[in-house]
């Protein structure tokens, strides 16, 4: 099934909000701000051979467009069922089941809902007007499995917008007003609220916490003054939102409740938070770029833990991600030419496992799968480059690996940019295809684990 979708840009969020308190002041806490928009209305004609077309009026001047493409690849997973049905897991193919090696574990080539690990339920191609390769750089799945993205259309034009968990369609998305804003991270959680860390100005030179509704309305929104930036930003269970980057490059961590007010400001570090993991018991562990970089633990209440030895391996860290055990696990690449590595780290921050690619590439995004681990990135060849998922148990052993190509253009390049798992049991990936001399595509895909 094929579906084409139109989108128009809504109405540029007001840039009239003024929230420049410096870091650290008490006059914040307990403040917020709000800003609003109107909803966009959108008219939606659908036929019966299953192609649906959106056209979205917002009533602005300005208009960007997108077109976006949904395919499905896979049967949905068959879950265990009672009754004389099939029942994965039982060692015994039936039904629609693809197939099934007598567990539900997750990377070892039959996932939990017995399909091929890796195989497709649906991916999103989103194309910008602008010439060259469009990408996803982060997302989030909420409580509810839809996705929260934030990504760029090619050159300097940012993109942010949410996806049906279920089918993959575009609930709505934007063009963020002007070209000086970088996007770091997207925040979801009970799909209530979405939380994006920008950073704005040439160079980029103040940090901005903005934050929407599951409908795409703007809420309430924090500035911080100048030489700052957020890069990272993680929700709560209860919609807390914690935010890490920068300030006159001093690492800066701040956690907001869910109406917009201060909760507290973390420890000076001395280096820059890079990304930020949140734990089960509400603890943070976040990556610093520093000289070198390290990880350091912060309680939920604001304060130093722990600071883990520097990484061997990690030259760069990409992403990072904690486990239900509290155990925390870095992704990034090292050396010239780059390595993919993933190094896992126990709660108190010594080291238990490193892995390194023994082929060229880059690690980029890493989730837990609740009984293992799964990375992605892109790996280099000499025609193309690859995207690519490995699955690893906690013992580090590498059970599965797959690389990803264009289902219709195998000559493209693809890059995985990022990894989440949905509650539903699967896994999604953002990331681009995109073809040398041509442009190339924002791209999400919900997959088998």
């Amino acid at each position: 099934m094929l579906t084409a979708l139109s989108l128009a840009a809504c109405p540029a969020p007001s840039e009239d909000t003024d929230v420049g308190v410096e870091a650290g002041s008490d006059d914040e806490v307990g403040e917020s701000t709000t800003d609003s928009r109107a909803e966009a209305s959108s008219d939606t004609e659908a036929s019966t051979e299953g192609e649906t077309s959106s056209d979205t009026d917002t009533g602005t001047d300005t208009e960007t467009s997108s077109d976006t493409e949904t395919s499905t690849e896979g049967d949905a997973g068959t879950e265990t069922e009672t009754g004389g049905g099939p029942a994965c897991g039982d060692g015994v193919v039936e039904g629609d089941e693809a197939c099934d090696d007598g567990n539900t574990l997750p990377g070892d080539g039959c996932g939990p809902n017995c399909m091929v690990s890796g195989t497709a339920l649906w991916e999103v191609f989103v194309s910008g007007e602008n010439p060259g390769p469009d990408s996803f750089r982060e997302i989030a799945v909420d409580q509810l499995g839809h996705v929260a993205v934030v990504g760029y259309q090619h050159p300097d034009v940012r993109w942010y917008g949410r996806f049906d968990g279920s089918s993959g369609d575009m609930l709505w998305g934007e063009v963020w007003p002007g070209q000086q804003a970088a996007m770091w991270d997207v925040g979801a959680n009970s799909g209530e609220l979405i939380a994006l860390a920008i950073s704005a100005g040439t160079p980029i030179d103040s940090a901005r916490l903005v934050t929407f509704d599951g409908d795409g309305v703007m809420g309430w929104q924090h500035t911080l003054p100048m030489d700052s930036a957020f890069t990272s930003v993680v929700l709560t269970p209860e919609d807390d939102v914690i935010v890490g980057g920068h300030v006159e490059d001093v690492f800066h961590l701040r956690r907001y409740d869910s109406e917009g007010n201060l909760e507290w400001i973390g420890p000076e570090m001395g280096d820059s938070a890079f990304d930020l993991a949140l734990r089960p018991d509400g603890s943070i562990v976040a990556a610093t770029v520093g000289s070198p970089p390290r990880v350091v633990s912060i309680s939920a209440q604001g304060e130093h833990e722990w600071t883990a030895a520097p990484l061997e391996w990690i030259s760069y860290y990409a992403e990072l991600t904690a486990d239900e055990g509290g155990r925390a696990y870095v992704v990034g690449y090292e050396g010239s030419p780059a390595h993919a590595a993933v190094v896992a780290l126990d709660t108190d921050g010594s080291v238990l496992w490193t892995w390194v690619d023994e082929e060229e590439g880059q690690g980029w995004g890493i989730v837990s799968t609740g009984q293992g681990l799964l990375a992605g990135g892109e790996r280099f060849g000499r025609v193309q480059s690859s995207g690519w998922l490995g699955w690893f148990d906690l013992d580090g052993e590498l059970t599965h690996e797959q690389l990803i190509a264009h289902p219709d253009f195998p000559d493209f390049q693809v890059s995985v940019r990022d990894l989440e798992r949905s509650p539903d049991g699967y896994g999604v990936l953002g990331g681009v295809h995109y073809q040398p001399d041509e442009a190339g595509d924002m791209w999400l895909r919900k997959f088998e684990l």
